[in-house]
């Protein structure tokens, strides 16, 4: 009986702790990793933007504020 009340006090807390720092780390890398997805999105979208020719900005459809929007939209998610 003596045995088993040491045991629940020592475990419980241990047990709690290694939950805690277990749900911490996961938090983090996942932030990482999705913070790291998100910047080479951004990246590889702004590098086709500047190499599509001339003739892609003089279509209308292709306006600045339009080819913007998704890197506004990307740095949002970003924070």
């Amino acid at each position: 009986m003596k045995d088993e009340l040491w045991k629940s006090i020592f475990l419980f807390p241990a047990r709690e702790l290694y939950i805690a720092i277990t749900r911490i780390s996961v938090s983090y890398f996942a932030s990482k990793t999705s913070e790291n997805l998100i910047q080479k999105l951004r990246i590889q979208y702004l590098k086709r933007l500047l190499y599509q020719d001339g003739e892609f900005y003089d279509d209308r459809e292709n306006t600045p504020a339009k080819m913007e929007k998704p890197l506004i939209i990307f740095t949002l998610l970003s924070i």
